[in-house]
């Protein structure tokens, strides 16, 4: 088990504000949940008001009476980069400080399909629509950052390893490349070429994004994680609909993975551990495994020259988007 305990190792939080995007279940709930316990005023972004509003009222009644009432609704849908990037948008106009930004939603398990801005799904969820949002609250990082620890956590995967190799990252017409023949484009293991091609794509963004930072001489941090094998409500969904097995492999799931409030401990502690800050040649732009601990990159995870093509493509893509 780790040796970061949430419940006694993260600082105090007062003064400070944070987004959670997909907080309302999951892994993101017991992120904004801890958070707002430490003294935070945490947005949690999703696309439901209902289920958000749902989530938080769990939350207070969770929190002492002191921290009831710091998370907040921010909407948020991640299916669109046009959406994203006028979610962002408001958010700065509610706050003059960011402090912590989690990228946490994604969708698992996805059929194959293009966004009505014509971009593969799962790329546009998990990784283009959060680079817009971003792009929008970049100034306002760097702004904070020059009295604040700022942090930016993505929520990758051990899954990124198994991504097609050579990035089929650089062009619309290569994410939206289904991965797998007509006929089995929404098979699992389709699915999970997808899904790890996102999950890739989230490790190259926090790694650049650190380059970023470094390269303006801000002192905010860009952490990519991998919270484990995870037992959340997503996983769960995907697996009971197998036939014959799906029933038995959801229980033995629940059984041997982490609870998603153990899977949040890696990006809680790459937000606010004081470790982190004091350490930041070792943990800047890093990839963390469970419970904290730095692991090497590896296949195209470690090319540095993909890094920047693919920074680069997504800011090509992305504009493309919103100027049409």
């Amino acid at each position: 088990m780790s040796k970061f305990n949430p419940q006694t190792d993260i600082p105090s939080l007062t003064g400070k504000v944070a987004i959670v995007t997909g907080g309302n279940r999951g892994i993101g709930y017991h992120i904004t949940l801890e958070l707002a316990r430490h003294g935070a005023t945490v947005y949690l972004a999703a696309r439901s008001e209902s289920a958000a509003k749902d989530a938080i009222r769990q939350m207070d009644e969770e929190l002492e009476a002191a921290a009831r009432g710091r998370v907040k609704f921010l909407h948020l849908d991640l299916s669109t980069i046009k959406g994203a990037k006028s979610s962002a948008e408001h958010f700065l106009t509610l706050e003059g400080q960011l402090d912590i930004l989690v990228h946490n939603a994604a969708v698992l398990g996805h059929n194959y399909g293009l966004n009505s801005e014509g971009i593969e799904d799962t790329m546009a969820t998990n990784h283009l629509a959060p680079f817009a949002f971003t792009q929008v609250v970049l100034p306002l990082l760097e702004k904070t950052s020059k009295s604040a620890d700022v942090r930016v956590v993505a929520l990758s995967s051990y899954m990124y390893k198994k991504a097609p190799k050579g990035g089929k990252l650089l062009t619309v017409e290569e994410i939206n490349d289904a991965l797998g023949p007509p006929a089995s484009i929404n098979t699992l293991s389709s699915m999970q070429l997808r899904y790890s091609r996102s999950k890739l794509a989230n490790l190259l963004f926090t790694r650049h994004l650190q380059e970023h930072f470094k390269s303006i001489g801000s002192t905010a941090l860009a952490i990519s994680v991998n919270p484990g094998d995870v037992a959340t409500e997503s996983v769960l969904d995907f697996v009971r609909p197998l036939p014959l097995i799906g029933g038995l492999a959801a229980w033995a799931l629940k059984a041997y993975m982490f609870t998603p409030a153990q899977g949040a401990y890696t990006a809680l502690f790459a937000a606010t551990s004081p470790t982190v800050r004091e350490n930041v040649d070792t943990y800047g732009g890093s990839y963390l495994i469970p419970f904290g601990k730095v692991e090497t990159f590896v296949g195209d995870g470690a090319n540095d020259e993909l890094v920047t093509q693919f920074w680069d493509a997504s800011a090509r893509i992305v504009d493309g988007v919103l100027s049409s």
